[in-house]
C-alpha cells in the first residue's frame, strides 16, 4: 500500500494540476524543521518508484510487476527527522518516453524542470547504458556543475 500522495497530475492534455492531498503533505512540515528533497527520474518501468522505497525505508510508492506504467504525474512522501529537526522529501516522478503522450519529449522536459527547481539531489535512474541524448537534455536544468554521470 503506497503512502505518498499525488503532487502533481500531468493531464493527457498537457496540462498540470496541483493536487491537494500532495500538498498537504508539504504544509504538515513544521516550520522549523529544515528540508531536503530528494527525486528520482529516468525512463518508464526501471525502478524508480522501488529505488526510493528502499532510500525511504517505507513502501511510500506504489510499483507493479508488469509492463504497465505506475507512477504518472509526481508523488510525494516526507520523512521527518525529530532528532535532527530535518524533514526528507521523497519525489516520484512518472517515467520519460510515456507511449500514452504524443508530446513526450515536451511532457518530460516540462516535468524535469518541475523537479530540478524543487529538488537538492535528483537520481537519473536507468539500466544499462544511460541515454546520452537525455543527459545532454539534463545539462541546461542542472547546468555542468550538477550533472554527474
Amino acid at each position: 500500500m503506497a503512502l505518498g500522495k499525488e503532487l502533481v497530475t500531468y493531464e493527457i492534455s498537457g496540462n498540470l494540476r496541483l493536487q491537494h492531498e500532495g500538498l498537504a503533505v508539504v504544509k504538515a512540515i513544521p516550520g522549523d524543521f529544515g528540508i531536503k528533497v530528494i527525486a528520482a527520474v529516468g525512463p518508464g518501468r526501471i525502478g524508480k518508484s522501488s529505488l526510493l522505497n528502499q532510500l525511504s525505508r517505507k513502501d511510500s510508492f506504489g510499483v507493479g510487476s508488469t509492463t504497465r506504467r505506475v507512477t504518472k504525474g509526481i508523488w510525494i512522501d516526507v520523512i521527518l527527522d525529530y532528532a535532527t529537526r530535518i524533514a526528507t522529501v521523497f519525489i516520484d516522478v512518472e517515467g520519460f518516453g510515456d507511449p500514452d503522450r504524443d508530446d513526450a519529449s515536451a511532457s518530460d522536459s516540462r516535468l524535469m524542470f518541475i523537479v530540478c527547481q524543487m529538488c537538492d539531489v535528483v537520481i537519473y535512474n536507468t539500466k544499462g547504458v544511460y541515454d546520452t541524448d537525455l543527459v545532454r537534455k539534463l545539462e541546461y536544468p542542472f547546468g555542468y556543475k550538477y550533472l554527474m554521470v
